[in-house]
């Protein structure tokens, strides 16, 4: 993976409906320096109810990744984080301790 220089990231479970839309101005606005960071696959129930894989050239797939380490600089290093899944809340665990702009949503 390239390194990138992502100025907001977006953490949470995986793209859906409820989040694209704000994803999809975000990138418009910030190109190459947003990102959104999938932690894990859709479930059974959630594709039962209609959900299924989005795609987005701003969405990094962490949950079937090889390189975690290069996603995990990608947090470290953003300017601001978003951070939705408290599952998630070990990939942040850096940035709280450095002081770095993050917000749960």
């Amino acid at each position: 993976m390239s390194e990138r220089k992502e100025r907001i990231c977006y953490i949470s479970t995986y793209l859906n409906h409820h989040n694209k839309p704000l994803c999809d101005v975000l990138y418009e606005l910030m190109g190459d320096h947003f990102s959104y960071i999938a932690t894990s696959n859709i479930g059974e129930m959630r594709k039962n109810m209609g959900f299924s894989q989005m795609n987005a050239d701003y969405l990094i797939d962490y949950a079937n990744s090889v390189d975690k380490s290069s996603i995990q600089t990608i947090i470290d290093n953003a300017e601001v984080v978003l951070i939705g899944a408290s599952e998630s809340i070990c990939l942040i665990r850096n940035r709280l301790t450095n002081g770095k702009l993050t917000f749960r949503t």
